[in-house]
């Protein structure tokens, strides 16, 4: 009887152990939940608040080069909205659109010229960009050299045959005259219009390519980014009240000998209260 009684005892020991060991897991458990949680919504917040800043970035760039903010947020809104139809990002397409402004486009043509690249490049982001560049140096030239040239047969497009065809000539002439000087940035503007307008080669190539997988994808990342930055921009203000109000506090304890001491003082006493709250925990499991 009495070798029952203590092994009974031994396994209530035992058992009691188990539940106090099961118990502070569980709690373990749930500070890990809820810091994965609080984690999930911080990171959220500042991809929000990061989408929000480079979206107000943006709007601010457009705003200074038009020499106008309202102007320029009104702009890059409309460039927002075009830009849902594509398969670049919004800073894709800001960058294309400067490019573009360098070259003397006239704002109501904007969305088209991007349109005519966007085909051209089939929906490349990295073609696209190189286009417009090349674009953008005809036009402070004032010509179409074998530079310019070179950048889009490099990548494929019949430029020289189209340029061939309208300026009725073989392609080998126009690389002799393009090295003379004697083809315009005139020329040029045409041969992309013939390319990509209704019947042209590249024409609806870019839409072609937004409803691929892969473009398909980049739209959808470009309306979540969109989606965060309007949060971002709801969360801006109290985040920007946070930071003035750290600042303030950190400026405070940084210019007071006796503050740093009551913070010391702070750091001290919860490391204290931590510690002893883990040694109660460990000798509570022992007992």
């Amino acid at each position: 009887g009495s070798e029952a009684e203590k092994l009974e005892a031994q396994e209530g020991g035992l058992l009691g152990m188990f539940d106090k060991i099961k118990q502070e897991l569980g709690s373990v458990a749930v500070a890990a939940a809820a810091v994965k949680f609080d984690s999930g919504l911080a990171s959220g917040a500042k991809f929000a608040l990061e989408q929000a800043d480079a979206v107000r970035g943006m709007k601010e760039e457009f705003g200074i080069m038009l020499g106008d903010m309202k102007a320029g947020a009104a702009f890059f809104n409309e460039l927002q909205e075009f830009n849902f139809w594509t398969p670049f990002d919004m800073d894709t397409i800001a960058q294309g659109t400067k490019g573009l402004m360098a070259a003397k486009v006239p704002l109501a043509e904007m969305t088209e010229y991007l349109t005519r690249f966007g085909d051209l490049s089939q929906g490349n982001s990295q073609r696209f960009q190189s286009f417009i560049n090349a674009f953008s140096k005809s036009s402070a030239k004032g010509k179409a050299d074998m530079e310019v040239l070179n950048v889009f047969i490099d990548q494929g497009v019949q430029i020289l045959d189209q340029l061939g065809k309208q300026m009725g000539v073989t392609s080998g002439e126009i690389v002799k005259m393009a090295s003379d000087g004697k083809v315009s940035f005139a020329d040029l503007t045409q041969a992309i219009k013939k390319l990509t307008e209704e019947g042209g080669l590249y024409h609806n190539s870019m839409a072609s390519a937004s409803q691929r997988l892969s473009g398909a994808q980049a739209g959808l990342q470009e309306s979540v980014n969109s989606l965060a930055a309007s949060f971002g921009s709801m969360l801006a203000p109290a985040a920007q009240k946070i930071i003035e109000l750290i600042t303030s506090l950190v400026d405070a304890i940084n210019n007071s000998p006796l503050a740093k001491g009551v913070l010391a003082g702070i750091v001290v006493a919860l490391a204290v209260a931590i510690n002893v709250k883990l040694v109660a925990a460990v000798i509570s499991l022992a007992v």
